[in-house]
């Protein structure tokens, strides 16, 4: 299930949370459980973290044949 963001129209917390997709528009606000929350728009995650490649232990090292492959989203 993805993390989706909202903020509360009602108190303008705002929280994170793993809703299936289909009720992503009925969260409840966790401070005040105010149900009318805004979806935010959110970033994905960088390929590093999605794929179990290895991030580059440095930025200086990509593009050297010890680099993680590209998994660190810098050019080789």
């Amino acid at each position: 299930m993805p993390i989706y963001e909202f903020a509360c129209r009602k108190c303008n917390t705002e929280f994170e949370k793993i809703v299936p997709a289909a009720q992503r528009d009925s969260v409840e606000c966790p401070a005040c459980g105010n149900k009318r929350t805004m979806r935010k728009v959110s970033l994905a995650a960088p390929a590093q973290f999605a794929s179990k490649a290895p991030a580059c232990p440095s930025a200086e090292m990509c593009g050297q044949a010890s680099c993680c492959g590209g998994a660190c989203g810098l050019p080789n």
